[in-house]
């Protein structure tokens, strides 16, 4: 009796032992160990970002070519002279010769089919900063409608930006900053409307600091950022009186200013003078 009631507590024994075992590794599967990683950003440099702005440009380029009669040919050019302004302006010197020179070539042909007028502006710096802007004008608004809502991948841009000139005698700038190195930081930019003068820069008007509440309201139903710093590959609004003259616009980053530009035109020729005479002071 005594020897078949220690098996049966042999038996209990075993049975619980496995059950506690099987728990035991069943919640190590449901709750594996934190382990903390740190993420390690890559920043791009240079040389990365001028091969990158090359590709993006020569797909562009093809696009054009392949689609002659397509209705997305407009946001394509202004694409293309954003990319070009980049190439030429900022990161040329990091591209061999010929790319740079086909770039020229490429864009020349292209500047013809796009207005002067159009209201897409951008820049970039040599830190690194990538803008493109929408500015708002009383024929602009309607006449370059499916650009801008292109351009900002909202299809109701063009009527906010008229919105605001007619009921609110406010001009809108619409802003979008990329850092291209990766970095993962916000940049911390100014926008200004300068004009040139006696060989300097003038400001001549600056975003507006203060809003009424119902203008605020306004902005806010329709999702625009105009308060606080500005992220990263997001938009912001700046917000210009009516009336304030808007001769040329400028964005300040890292102690430097650039310029934003709506064609390549200048600095094309620009290009060509200096390749030019380096060429000539070679011989």
């Amino acid at each position: 009796m005594i020897k078949e009631i220690c098996a049966m507590l042999l038996v209990c024994l075993a049975t619980w032992h496995q059950a506690a075992k099987a728990t035991f590794y069943e919640e190590m599967k449901e709750s594996p160990p934190k382990v903390e990683q740190q993420v390690r950003t890559h920043v791009l440099s240079n040389d990365e970002i001028a091969k990158k702005l090359l590709q993006e440009y020569k797909e562009l380029v093809h696009e054009l070519e392949t689609n002659a009669d397509s209705k997305d040919n407009q946001w394509r050019l202004i694409m293309a002279a954003d990319k070009a302004n980049g190439i030429l302006n900022v990161y040329g010197d990091y591209l061999k010769d010929s790319d740079v020179d086909w770039v020229i070539e490429n864009q020349k042909k292209l500047e013809g089919k796009l207005s002067s007028e159009s209201p897409v502006y951008f820049g970039y710096s040599s830190s690194g900063i990538h803008v493109m802007a929408i500015r708002s004008s009383e024929s602009g608004n309607q006449k370059y409608a499916r650009l801008i809502n292109s351009v900002r991948n909202d299809s109701n841009e063009a009527a906010l930006l008229s919105t605001l000139l007619e009921e609110y005698n406010t001009a809108g700038f619409d802003v979008f900053v990329e850092d291209l190195t990766g970095s993962g930081t916000d940049p911390t930019m100014m926008i200004q409307s300068v004009k040139m003068e006696d060989g300097s820069i003038k400001k001549v008007a600056a975003p507006m600091t203060s809003i009424s509440d119902e203008l605020k309201a306004f902005l806010m139903k329709n999702n625009r950022m105009v308060e606080g710093n500005i992220k990263d590959k997001t938009w912001k609004m700046f917000l210009f009186d009516k009336h304030d003259r808007m001769e040329q616009i400028i964005f300040a980053h890292d102690n430097h200013y650039t310029f934003l530009e709506n064609n390549n035109l200048e600095l094309i020729e620009l290009n060509e003078r200096s390749r030019g005479s380096s060429e000539q002071s070679d011989y």
